[in-house]
C-alpha cells in the first residue's frame, strides 16, 4: 500500500506534466477514460491487468484535471475583455490574499464578480492582479469597486518558468489592473470575517510587536520564518542566503510547522489537556497556523503531514510519511494542478522526499556494513547526511531556478537550520511573554538579535570560502 501510493502519484504528476507539454482536449481525455472503465469491467479479476487500469486511469485523471484547470470557465473575464486595453473598465468583487504595499503602491489579487464596460454590466469569474496607487491601506476579503486599465500578462520569451509572470500564470491570473488614485476606489462593507482574515489580523499584531521589540532587520527575519512574510526581507540578505543554499530558512516550511506542533503539544500538556483533546487542539493550531502564515505550499504541505501523524498517533497507528507525502501532493495538486511547475512545490516536496525516502535508505546501508555505528560521532555523522541528501534532492532545482550552484550548502546547513529553529522559537516566546510576563519579552527579544548576528555572520563566512557556489 505504501508504495502503491507513492507510485499513484507519481503517475498522477506525470499525467499532469503530459497534458503540460502534449495538449489534448477534455472531451477527447473523458471520452478515454469513459471506454477503459466501460471494457475495463470484465478484466479486472487479473491483477495485473487490474494494476495497469488503475495506473492508467490514474494517469489520464491527472491529464483530465491540468486541461480542465486551464479551460476557462463560461464565466471568465478573458471571455468579456472586447475593448482597447486603452479604455478603462470598473469590475466589482473582493481580496482574496494579503495585499502588499511598496512605495505608494498596494498588489493584491481581486476575484471578479462583476464587469463593467462601456456597453454593460455583466456578472463574471476570474483572478486578476490589482495594482493600487493610493495612501489608503487594503486588507485581506475586503469587497472594492474598482476603475482602471486592464492589461494581458504575457512570459517574456526569454524568462524562465520561474518568473514572476510564470508564477501568476500558474495561479490562474491572466490579467493585470491598474488603478490610479482613491476617486477611482469604492469600498464596500465587510459582510463577514472569515477564519483567514482573523488569522492575517491576528498576523500584523504580531508584526507589530516584533517591531517594538527588535530590530528592523531582526523584525524582518522574523517576520519571514515565523509570521511567512518576506516582503521586508533586505536584498543583501536574499542574496546571502541564495548563495550559501540556506534560502529556505527564509520561507515558513516543515521545520516552523513541527516548532509551532511541539510548543502547542507542550503547552496543552502542561495544562493538563488529555491526550485526545490536546491532539484535536492542536490540529486545530496547525490548521491556523497555516492560514495565519498565508497558506503558502510548504506549509500547506507540511501541516497535512503533520495533522496526519497526529490523528494516526490519537488512533494508535504508526504515521506512514510516505503516505503523508503523497496524501500532501495530491491534496495540494487536486486544489491547482499548476502548482507541478512551481518551484516552491518542486523544492519542498523534493527536500521532503529525499529525506523520507533515500535517507533512512542510506543510513539503513551505512549502519548494516558499520560504516555508522552507535557513538556520539554518529550523531553528527546523521546530521551531514541528513543535510547532503536534501542538497541533492533539490540542487538541479535551485540551479535551474536561480542559477547557483553551492556545495556549500551541506556545510552551511548543519549550522543555520539549528539556529534558524531557535531564532524561531524565540521569536513565538517574544510574543508569548509580551502577553504573559511582558518584562521578560526583552530578554528574548535580545536572544534573537545575537541569534540573527551570528546565522548572517556564519552564512557570509561560508560564502567566502573558495569554491563555495558557482554562478551558471
Amino acid at each position: 500500500m505504501r508504495i502503491g501510493l507513492t507510485l499513484l502519484t507519481l503517475i498522477f504528476m506525470a499525467g499532469i506534466a503530459f497534458a503540460h507539454f502534449c495538449r489534448m482536449s477534455f472531451l477527447l481525455i473523458l471520452s478515454i477514460i469513459a471506454i477503459l472503465a466501460l471494457t475495463g469491467v470484465k478484466l479486472l479479476k487479473n491483477s495485473l491487468i487490474r494494476k495497469f487500469y488503475l495506473g492508467l486511469l490514474t494517469f489520464l485523471s491527472g491529464a483530465l484535471l491540468l486541461t480542465n484547470n486551464e479551460t476557462l470557465p463560461a464565466c471568465h473575464i478573458a471571455n468579456f475583455i472586447y475593448l482597447s486595453v486603452y479604455n478603462p473598465i470598473t469590475v466589482k468583487g473582493f481580496i482574496v490574499d494579503e495585499p502588499s504595499e511598496k512605495i505608494g503602491v498596494h498588489t493584491f489579487v481581486f476575484r471578479v464578480e462583476q464587469l463593467q464596460d462601456e456597453r454593460q454590466n455583466r456578472n463574471c469569474c476570474g483572478d486578476i492582479l490589482v495594482r493600487v496607487h493610493s495612501k489608503e491601506t487594503f486588507h485581506y476579503h475586503e469587497t472594492l469597486i474598482l476603475r482602471g486599465f486592464l492589461k494581458k500578462i504575457y512570459p517574456l520569451p526569454h524568462s524562465s518558468t520561474g518568473s514572476y509572470e510564470r508564477y501568476l500564470l500558474n495561479r490562474g491570473i491572466l490579467f493585470t489592473l491598474k488603478v490610479d488614485g482613491q476617486a477611482n476606489i469604492a469600498r464596500l462593507p465587510l459582510t463577514k470575517l472569515s477564519p483567514r482574515r482573523l488569522a492575517l489580523r491576528t498576523r500584523e499584531m504580531a508584526t507589530r510587536l516584533f517591531s517594538q521589540y527588535v530590530s528592523s532587520l531582526t523584525a524582518s527575519l522574523l517576520n519571514a520564518m515565523v509570521l511567512g512574510d518576506k516582503r521586508n526581507i533586505p536584498s543583501f540578505v536574499n542574496q546571502i542566503m541564495i548563495r550559501s543554499g540556506t534560502i529556505h530558512i527564509l520561507v515558513v516550511s516543515g521545520f516552523n510547522v513541527g516548532v509551532v506542533c511541539f510548543v502547542a503539544i507542550l503547552l496543552f500538556k502542561i495544562v493538563r489537556i488529555r491526550r485526545n483533546l490536546r491532539i484535536i487542539l492542536t490540529s486545530l493550531v496547525l490548521i491556523f497556523y497555516c492560514l495565519f502564515t498565508g497558506a503558502a505550499t510548504p506549509v500547506v504541505r507540511a501541516t497535512i503531514m503533520a495533522t496526519i501523524s497526529l490523528w494516526a498517533y490519537l488512533v494508535k497507528r504508526d504515521a506512514d510519511m510516505r503516505n503523508s507525502l503523497s496524501l500532501a501532493a495530491l491534496w495540494i495538486l487536486i486544489n491547482n494542478p499548476r502548482q507541478l511547475f512551481d518551484a516552491s512545490f518542486q523544492l519542498s516536496f523534493a527536500s521532503v522526499a529525499s529525506l523520507v525516502i533515500f535517507y533512512p535508505a542510506v543510513a539503513s546501508f551505512l549502519r548494516k556494513h558499520r560504516l555508522l555505528k552507535n557513538r556520539p560521532a554518529d550523531f553528527f555523522a546523521d546530521i551531514f547526511l541528513v543535510s547532503l541528501c536534501a542538497w541533492l534532492a533539490t540542487c538541479g532545482f535551485i540551479l535551474y531556478y536561480f542559477g547557483i550552484f553551492s556545495p556549500i550548502t551541506v556545510v552551511a546547513n548543519i549550522f543555520t537550520v539549528p539556529l534558524a529553529t531557535l531564532l524561531t522559537l524565540s521569536g513565538l516566546t517574544v510574543i508569548t511573554m509580551h502577553f504573559l510576563f511582558p518584562c521578560l519579552a526583552g530578554i528574548f527579544a535580545s536572544t534573537c538579535e545575537l541569534l540573527t548576528f551570528l546565522l548572517l555572520k556564519i552564512n557570509i563566512f561560508l560564502i567566502h570560502l573558495p569554491h563555495a557556489y558557482l554562478r551558471s
